[in-house]
């Protein structure tokens, strides 16, 4: 039993999609675009911009605030002075009404040429809106999610093994004819590898299932637009196919996989969900796409995994991640491995994210700690910017969400390898 892994087939793909999109004749009056308008909650932030600042300085971002605040004011005086006109015609529409009746010409004519002055005065300050819309909502969008800081950085840890007599999991792997390693890019997994990479990751899913999660089958890619809007992790290591429509347009995909809080989010945006059908709860195996610089089996760019994704109101969802916490922990302690789960810093998660827990395991060749997976709150950051609602007491309040790619395969893999695990004792054992 063998299972391909090869960006040869992400190649394949992304040629086919440009030979798909260039044998369609693209016709611009016959685009059709689903309209978001992300909720901006700057004016909440604006009283507390010295928590803004500190947030944006422990993350490590380089962001002009000052500079933001200012086009900000801008943009709302302009916005103040369109209400101003939109009262002044109204007014003026009242006035004109009552005047016809009394036959009074001059201002009749007075009237009607306000009405013009105050209808070109709209016309000029709505462009100037459009215009400032443009340049000031991706910078309000790349503010980061205020942070929830965590003092306590590891949550838990069992010792590492004796780091004496190790091997390098790619030699192990190899010499045992259960992997063929060729690059990030390119692997094979060979019989037991390959079963331990389907029961593993199918034991994970049964037991989120067995807490009432619901298995879902997401698609592989989500559009431009939205990555920018959520950026979940900068949409630096997502996988981008694109083809130049023309002089003005290009057509880009990022390729994540169905193991992504992506596709979930994007399924409930623009959507209102009753408080009586809360928490949502959602699970995903299949796989995963990202870049990475991580050596062997650590930092490989496809594999297998486990996606949760869990949807409540503010007060319960660090509730929901401390009983995913357990059942994770659960699932890990199964495999004779080092492991650890710890909070990640400031400076090394994405801006959307309000803190990130990490389970990782130690290599003692590359003699660091390695992630296996990891579980973010995400507060109502996803939900303002794609306007995922949930109703209670006949108002809409956003969703907060809870998301991580609690499991992949091949660093597992890797940590097993490296401590000398034998994979058909492993799936005996925890009978897999």
């Amino acid at each position: 039993m063998a299972r391909i892994y090869s960006f040869k087939i992400y190649n394949h793909f992304n040629n086919y999609l440009k030979r798909y999109l260039s044998n369609n004749v693209h016709d611009r009056s016959k685009t059709i675009y689903s309209v978001f308008k992300p909720y901006l909650d700057f004016d909440e932030r604006l009283p507390n911009l010295e928590k803004l600042d500190d947030n944006i300085k422990l993350r490590g971002l380089d962001i002009n605030l000052p500079s933001i605040v200012t086009l900000w004011k801008h943009y709302k005086n302009v916005r103040e002075d369109i209400v101003k006109l939109e009262e002044e015609k109204l007014k003026i529409v009242d006035e004109l009404s009552l005047i016809k009746r009394s036959g009074d010409e001059d201002k009749i004519k007075s009237l009607k040429f306000a009405g013009v002055n105050v209808r070109e005065d709209l016309k000029r300050m709505k462009t100037v809106l459009n215009q400032l819309e443009e340049e000031i909502y991706p910078y309000v969008l790349k503010l980061p999610n205020d942070l929830l800081v965590k003092k306590e950085e590891t949550l838990f840890s069992n010792e590492a093994k004796n780091t004496e007599n190790v091997r390098d999991h790619i030699e192990v792997g190899e010499k045992l004819d259960l992997l063929e390693y060729i690059s990030p890019q390119s692997y094979f997994l060979k019989g037991p590898a390959a079963m331990f990479e389907l029961t593993a990751s199918e034991k994970l899913t049964k037991m989120f299932k067995n807490d009432h999660f619901i298995l879902f089958s997401n698609p592989d890619f989500t559009r431009k637009s939205i990555v920018k809007y959520l950026h979940l992790d900068g949409g630096q290591s997502l996988l981008p196919l694109e083809r130049q429509r023309d002089q003005q347009d290009v057509d880009i995909l990022y390729l994540h996989g169905g193991a992504s809080c992506l596709p979930f989010a994007c399924f409930h945006s623009k959507s209102i969900t009753d408080s009586s059908n809360l928490p949502i709860r959602y699970i995903s195996k299949g796989r995963h796409y990202s870049q990475s610089q991580l050596p062997g089996l650590y930092g490989v760019w496809q594999s297998t995994s486990v996606q949760i994704f869990i949807g409540t109101q503010e007060e319960f969802a660090e509730d929901h991640i401390n009983k995913a916490l357990n059942l994770l922990k659960e699932f890990y302690q199964n495999f004779d491995i080092p492991f650890r789960v710890i909070y990640c810093k400031p400076d090394v998660i994405s801006h959307s994210e309000k803190f990130r827990i990490n389970f990782q395991t130690y290599s003692p060749i590359y003699k660091q700690y390695m992630e296996l997976g990891h579980l973010s709150l995400y507060g109502d950051y996803i939900s303002k910017r794609l306007r995922i609602y949930y109703s209670l007491e006949k108002s809409d309040k956003f969703l907060h969400i809870v998301s991580g790619t609690v499991l992949k395969i091949p660093p597992l893999l890797a940590s097993l390898w490296e401590h000398g695990q034998a994979l058909n004792v492993v799936l005996d054992k925890n009978k897999l």
